[in-house]
């Protein structure tokens, strides 16, 4: 991911399982393993191009339809909650 923003992003503060997530066409979420991760994993710095790896939970495999990877609590400018969706 490209932060070409003038300040730091963070995808989570890794409090909660439930926010980032991989979504299928019929509405079924599967949630990653934040006990996997650091708060900096996280964090893409200003003007840094930053590659992901994010586990899933075992109910998700490469043969899901799923369709969005949802971040529901990105860091942007010091405001927290902000929805963000990929189209995948």
């Amino acid at each position: 991911m490209l932060n070409n923003r003038y300040n730091k992003v963070a995808l989570d503060n890794i409090q909660e399982t439930k926010n980032i997530y991989l979504e299928d066409l019929y509405g079924s979420k599967y949630y990653w393993l934040n006990f996997e991760h650091i708060e900096n994993d996280l964090i893409i710095n200003k003007g840094l191009n930053k590659k992901l790896s994010i586990k899933f939970n075992k109910e998700y495999d490469s043969s899901s339809d799923a369709n969005k990877l949802v971040f529901k609590n990105v860091i942007l400018d010091d405001k927290e909650n902000i929805e963000f969706v990929i189209d995948i």
